[in-house]
């Protein structure tokens, strides 16, 4: 079973909200490799993101990042419910930097999957 911390992090102009699922025997003074999950569209991360492929890439050893996009769920943004493609891209560049700066990442063993949309989304983030 995996532990869920709940973290906020600065996006563009408004704080993202995620969750950090963690390896079982989590040793805070190792290094890990990570993995940023994508909800899909009209999603958030509690869902499918999160307690499928976060849940179950922890379980197998990574620390995984699933965060809700600018303007859904618990992140911040106005106007509300809209899906803008490039701000979801720049959504995971946030994840991953986020991801950079704690301590137990390998900031050179960082990965990101997507569910749906959520992977249309990473395979751009990816290549940009």
């Amino acid at each position: 079973m995996s532990h869920i911390k709940t973290v906020t992090y600065q996006n563009l102009g408004w704080e993202t909200a995620a969750d950090i699922y963690f390896p079982p025997a989590f040793d805070e003074k190792k290094k890990y490799p990570a993995i940023v999950s994508t909800h899909p569209i009209g999603s958030c991360k509690e869902q499918t993101a999160g307690n499928i492929y976060a849940k179950g890439l922890a379980e197998q050893g990574f620390v995984v990042l699933v965060h809700d996009a600018s303007f859904q769920g618990a992140s911040g943004g106005m106007p509300r419910f809209i899906e803008d493609p490039a701000i979801r891209v720049s959504d995971i560049r946030f994840a991953v930097d986020h991801l950079q700066s704690l301590s137990y990442v390998d900031a050179n063993r960082i990965g990101a999957i997507g569910v749906c949309g959520g992977g249309a989304y990473t395979v751009h983030a990816g290549i940009t």
